[in-house]
């Protein structure tokens, strides 16, 4: 049996294309509705044979000549790559990009949290009592820790926020400041009523006032943290943290450059 290509299968249609044209006219002195019916079937059957036969001699070509019309176009210069490997001119060259390894993993992470800080407060609670006399009045310690978190947002880097001195062998990173993402506080103690003599009960706060309490420890929790510069630090600590994140993948693809973290 002879294998089905291209030739064989035009040729197989246009001798059942001949075939069923005698076929047609011998039927034809022939008045009966399924000798009509016969006829009609046989042409729609070359129909669809005739496209099949056709749809399979030019679709590999299309695809082909898609592909090759593909591949005709031209990769960018080596100077709009970070690091240019080894050039050969008309014969191509090898170079990096590092925006793009650093970036894929960057947009994952998002933001690093680099530093954390604890701080704590203590709120006084005062209730005075008859012409403010000492013995007439109580009052109540609450004891609040919070947990400061420092972040870099790594959503605002960008092609820009590299540059690579090929001297020195050395990448330079720029990443944004750390910024305080929360401040999580929380009462960790109540102390007991300190009473004067004749001072009875206990002190009671209604929400709303149990919450104006919460809310000016946290602005005061706030203000010592930026009088201690714990920004700053969080800063120092970002540098460590970056680096130790996105070197490795500097290394990976190209060994021997260092990398350098700095603040836009």
């Amino acid at each position: 049996m002879e294998p089905i290509n291209e030739k064989n299968l035009l040729e197989s249609v246009e001798k059942a294309a001949f075939e069923g044209a005698k076929a047609g006219a011998k039927e034809g002195r022939k008045t009966s509705i399924v000798a009509k019916a016969g006829g009609k079937l046989a042409s729609r059957i070359l129909v669809v044979l005739l496209v099949i036969a056709v749809a399979m001699a030019l679709f590999p070509k299309i695809n082909v000549l898609y592909k090759v019309k593909q591949e005709l176009g031209f990769d960018k210069n080596v100077s709009g790559y970070d690091l240019t490997i080894d050039n050969n001119g008309i014969f191509g060259y090898t170079a990096a990009d590092f925006a793009e390894v650093v970036l894929g993993d960057a947009s994952k992470l998002k933001k690093i949290e680099v530093y954390e800080r604890e701080v704590t407060d203590v709120a006084t609670i005062t209730n005075a009592g008859l012409l403010k006399i000492k013995l007439f009045s109580k009052s109540q310690d609450i004891k609040y820790s919070g947990v400061a978190t420092y972040v870099v947002d790594m959503s605002y880097l960008g092609k820009n926020s590299f540059s690579v001195d090929e001297r020195e062998h050395v990448v330079t990173m720029k990443i944004p400041h750390a910024e305080l993402k929360d401040l999580n506080v929380k009462k960790v103690e109540i102390a007991e009523v300190k009473k004067g003599t004749l001072a009875f009960g206990k002190i009671k706060l209604s929400a709303e006032d149990s919450d104006k309490v919460d809310k000016e420890v946290e602005k005061k929790m706030l203000k010592k943290l930026e009088d201690e510069n714990e920004a700053e630090k969080a800063d120092k600590f970002a540098q460590t943290v970056v680096w130790e994140t996105f070197y490795p993948m500097i290394a990976k693809v190209s060994p021997g450059y260092s990398l350098e973290i700095e603040f836009k």
